[in-house]
């Protein structure tokens, strides 16, 4: 939505509240502690500070959401899975269309504390879900 205020163009944009509102419960909570900068655990119980400028925005992790229930995959996979954004999104579609499996590559998981790796098990996912840190996946 674009407003003018004394000719100057501002750009408004939704909150994080009011854009992931279709998501289900588990998974808006987990993504609104994120964006809110809520410390996550690790692989080892810890509490870790995200960094804020590794992630999506709301807006496109609901572009991702909705391209996932609408073309209804069997299996989806990204390279590169830092803190989850966009997993936990494709996971919430996964969820909602009642199948499917999602695999993500990253060598360099142990960075990030293992945080991304941890947060399908928080939604109950763990079974849709699949990490490789090296080597080739199966599809």
């Amino acid at each position: 939505m674009r407003l003018r205020f004394w000719k100057k163009a501002v750009f408004v944009r939704p909150n994080a509240q009011t854009a992931l509102a279709p998501l289900p419960e588990a998974f808006r909570s987990l993504l609104l502690s994120m964006y809110d900068g809520e410390p996550q655990s690790g692989s080892l119980g810890e509490m870790h500070t995200i960094d804020s400028t590794t992630l999506i925005s709301p807006e496109e992790g609901m572009w991702i959401y909705d391209l996932c229930r609408e073309l209804k995959p069997k299996k989806t996979a990204e390279i590169g899975l830092a803190y989850g954004f966009s997993t936990i999104y494709i996971l919430a579609a996964l969820h909602e269309n009642g199948s499917g499996n999602h695999v993500a590559m990253d060598p360099c998981q142990s960075v990030f504390h293992d945080i991304g790796l941890c947060q399908p098990e928080k939604l109950r996912m763990s079974r849709a879900f699949s990490l490789f840190r090296r080597g080739r996946p199966r599809l």
